[in-house]
């Protein structure tokens, strides 16, 4: 049985703070030789907006990478 993928949002200085949900729609697309994007559908009323702030970051279970907001 595979492992579900889950998707963080870490604090500036790597802390996981939340676990992000509540999404209708994600997005995630590394490149080997510019950055990387994400894009992510919540509702308004969702737990993790409040974490979403510039300079924090979400990482992937499934990925070697962090994606800065």
């Amino acid at each position: 049985m595979a492992e579900e993928m889950e998707c963080y949002i870490l604090s500036k200085d790597f802390q996981k703070i939340a676990l992000l949900e509540s999404y209708s729609a994600f997005i995630w697309t590394e490149r080997y030789a510019e950055s990387g994007d994400f894009v992510v559908t919540l509702p308004l009323n969702a737990p993790e907006i409040p974490y979403l702030v510039e300079d924090n970051y979400l990482m992937l279970t499934d990925s070697q990478h962090v994606m800065v907001i």
